[in-house]
């Protein structure tokens, strides 16, 4: 698939950790109530405490750069957080945003992909084009991407890994901080909100469908929905037969996974705001993952462009399909 880094160096005195860190995630989903309902995962988070704007551009696009404090702090008991917390480049969170001066707009929140976070996502997102038919754009930036990169690492360097406890941390503080996005986005006034990720963003866009009230609009393109997949595909000779001695990708490795898992978990969008599209050539996320998106979602509407995972960006038909179903509430 594409979307992890191969670890094939992983030193032997790591895997028994690993397993250790698995063993402990789940002793803390018997004394939580996250496998039951992996929703209670998500805490709710407060708006954003004195944020601040900057004025920015990329070439003819004006955008403000807002930031706040995140404020995350990971869940007691789950293993890796000072690991995690030891990778951020600060903790300060940061969205990309375009702003009409008049209250009761709109919001579009878009999710970046996989090491994007990038101003130049507003260009793959054509925000311009969104705001000038009237919408308030935001691009929330996630963890370890863009400005939130501890350097010298790239952008999304740590996020997905196949040291996969780490996911409960990565999601976990992702899904916190597009929230205070939100919750910022609702204090100034919003009359609708419609998210749109794509790939990893795709991801996000099912998590907060299933956490967060109130979203009219779910757009998940070429998504990411279930990591055990890729951790298993991408676990190779010799660190393979080191995660097969401490039966790191059976059945765990799904229980592990289970409250990242947006098909676990029911979608709280209204039926007929939730859309999906994909690449019938998709080979990194693949079409059989926006496929089990759109069934879980009650196989709405749904669009199948004739290209490949990044073509997205410039498919006319995938262009059309966004387009058209933000005609709708804009």
């Amino acid at each position: 698939m594409g979307l992890l880094p191969r670890m094939p160096d992983v030193a032997a005195s790591e895997v028994p950790r690993l397993a250790a860190d698995v063993d402990a995630a789940l002793a803390a989903y018997e004394v939580n109530p996250w496998a039951d309902d992996p929703t209670s995962f998500y805490v709710a988070p407060p708006a954003p405490d004195r944020p601040q704007s900057t004025p920015r551009r990329l070439g003819k696009v004006r955008y403000s750069l807002l930031s706040f404090d995140s404020g995350y702090a990971p869940h007691q008991g789950i293993p890796g957080s000072g690991r995690w917390m030891d990778l951020q480049g600060s903790d300060r969170a940061h969205a990309f945003v375009l702003q009409h001066r008049e209250p009761g707009r709109p919001w579009l929140v878009n999710l970046h992909g996989y090491s994007s976070g990038k101003p130049m996502d507003l260009l793959a997102f054509r925000a311009q084009h969104h705001h000038q038919l009237g919408w308030n754009v935001i691009h929330p930036i996630l963890p370890l991407h863009g400005l939130r990169a501890r350097r010298p690492n790239r952008s999304g360097q740590g996020f997905l890994t196949l040291d996969y406890v780490q996911h409960l941390h990565s999601f976990g503080h992702a899904v916190w901080d597009v929230r205070r996005c939100l919750a910022w986005v609702r204090e100034q006034g919003a009359s609708s909100i419609a998210l749109h990720g794509v790939s990893l963003g795709g991801m996000m866009t099912a998590l907060l469908g299933a956490v967060e009230p109130g979203i009219d609009q779910a757009i998940a393109g070429t998504p990411l929905v279930d990591l055990s997949k890729p951790v298993r595909q991408e676990t190779v000779e010799p660190a393979r037969a080191l995660y097969d001695r401490h039966d790191l990708l059976g059945e765990q490795l799904d229980l592990v996974h289970r409250v990242v898992s947006p098909l676990n978990m029911e979608c709280r969008v209204p039926e007929d705001g939730r859309f999906v599209y994909g690449g019938v050539a998709d080979r990194m996320t693949t079409p059989g993952e926006a496929h089990r998106l759109w069934v879980h979602w009650g196989k709405h509407d749904v669009c199948w462009y004739p290209g490949s995972h990044c073509a997205s960006a410039w498919s006319r038909e995938a262009r059309r399909f966004v387009d058209g179903v933000l005609a709708r509430s804009s």
